[in-house]
């Protein structure tokens, strides 16, 4: 059982066992009765893992060595103060704690500013009720944004874990979020887990392809290398990926499809397609949010798995806003320069696994 001092882990390290987830306009929903966490009728047990892009996740400290968070101060252009950044806090422990109907095991983020506001927010109400870890990094961002993994070492009990340096062709900003490495044990069984957030179009889709393209290599290369050694790998790759299941950097990058003979299985691609979006932008969806997995993850019967349709979004009525427009939309904590109290811009993403 780990002890409080051991709920955050930074760095590389491995750990002793012994301590221890543009299509079309109008919004549709896909929400569907959750299943008990641990009961699975046909045998063995089921837990969720969930991914979430949490929309700047900051606290209201400055960070001397990083200039990204000033106008996430009280003084700053956002005026973030106590009661916003606790506000958001509740709200997002809320969507990941209720939303799905359990708790998810495993918890992927992206956007969060340091590992105290992910401890922050596994301390609140209703996530304080489980003793999660964290797995977190410092990463050479600009703006100073990481991403994370959040388990439940009860379910999934981690024994390595890694940060991959991403680095782009941009001479000013060569640097981006690193790619998050997991690996570890349910009920005896092994399971690796990726948790990216790949460059940003903010300066044109075209523009920036490029930058994903180089993310998409780096996390291929390192699922490749698992494959080499471990052909039955069990692997779920999780993230923010800034492209749809169309786009280069994952049908050609990636090489994940829906459908083989690609190297890695796209479960939401049929979702895109379908036309449901975790993503509004500029009166369209999109699904910039995917789970990548293996096909021994798909495909088996045995062990650890996930079926296709395992995953979905969490796209429940009341993370929606209703614009001016009349466009269903993420309810966002910021429009623009503007408060608007919100959860995130994004929707997460959740998916069901099955160990027997």
């Amino acid at each position: 059982m780990l002890t409080k001092p051991l709920r955050i882990l930074t760095g590389t390290a491995i750990i002793g066992l012994s301590l221890i987830f543009f299509g079309c306009q109008k919004r549709k929903s896909t929400s569907t009765e959750q299943s008990s966490p641990t009961a699975n009728p046909k045998g063995g047990k089921n837990f969720s893992v969930m991914f979430y892009n949490v929309e700047n996740l900051f606290d209201i400290e400055d960070d001397l060595t990083n200039d990204g968070d000033d106008e996430w101060l009280p003084t700053g252009q956002n005026e973030w103060t106590q009661n916003r950044y606790h506000k958001k806090l509740a709200d997002l422990a809320n969507v990941i704690g209720t939303s799905t109907g359990s708790m998810p095991a495993i918890i992927g983020l992206c956007e969060v500013e340091n590992k105290k506001v992910i401890q922050d927010l596994i301390e609140t109400v209703p996530l304080v009720e489980t003793d999660f870890l964290i797995i977190h990094r410092d990463s050479p961002d600009s703006r100073g944004i990481d991403v994370a993994l959040v388990v439940n070492p009860k379910i999934f009990l981690p024994d390595l874990y890694l940060f991959h340096r991403v680095t782009v062709p941009n001479p000013e900003r060569p640097t981006t979020r690193d790619i998050l490495y997991v690996r570890g044990l349910v009920d005896g069984k092994r399971l690796h887990l990726f948790v990216n957030h790949w460059p940003s179009r903010s300066s044109g889709q075209e523009q920036t392809e490029s930058y994903r393209m180089e993310a998409a290599k780096v996390l291929k290369t390192k699922m490749d290398s698992i494959m080499a050694i471990e052909p039955d790998a069990r692997i779920l790759s999780m993230g923010d990926m800034n492209d749809h299941p169309n786009d280069r950097s994952i049908t050609e990058g990636l090489r994940a499809r829906g459908q083989q003979p690609a190297h890695y299985f796209n479960y939401m691609e049929k979702t895109a397609k379908d036309g449901y979006g975790t993503y509004f932008y500029k009166g369209q969806w999109g699904i910039l949010d995917q789970f990548i997995g293996s096909w021994p993850l798909v495909n088996a019967e045995s062990g650890i798995f996930a079926r296709d349709t395992a995953a979905r979004i969490v796209d429940e009525k009341w993370l929606l806003y209703m614009n001016d427009r009349g466009e269903n939309m993420p309810n966002r904590t910021f429009a623009g320069k503007n408060y608007t109290g919100g959860f995130s811009d994004h929707l997460p993403i959740v998916i069901q696994l099955t160990v027997k």
